[in-house]
């Protein structure tokens, strides 16, 4: 059995790779980018042909961000690791005319 993916180990070495050189960086592991099209395209159409918010997580949350809030990491993070993930609000929360979802 295969315990990590040939894409993660490759993600595995190039933050050592990083890690090892003298530039400063901070590593930033998003659980999921809101510019991926599953929020931009499948959203959008299951809210129009449906009227319901329908993504492929099944019965798992997700928090997406943007790539603009990952753009902006301060300073005093260099050198540090950051799993951007959590708890995700519900999509009709953060709505004034709620969508209903389906898990």
């Amino acid at each position: 059995m295969r315990l990590f993916h040939h894409q993660q180990r490759l993600h595995w070495l190039a933050e050592h790779v990083i890690d090892w050189s003298a530039v400063p960086a901070v590593h930033i592991r998003p659980a999921v980018l809101l510019e991926n099209p599953l929020f931009s395209v499948l959203a959008a159409q299951s809210i129009r042909d449906h009227e319901a918010l329908a993504l492929p997580f099944g019965t798992g949350r997700t928090s997406p961000i943007a790539v603009n809030a990952v753009l902006r990491a301060p300073q005093r993070h260099i050198g540090s690791v950051h799993e951007l993930t959590g708890p995700a609000p519900r999509a009709d929360s953060l709505r004034q005319d709620p969508v209903p979802h389906h898990d």
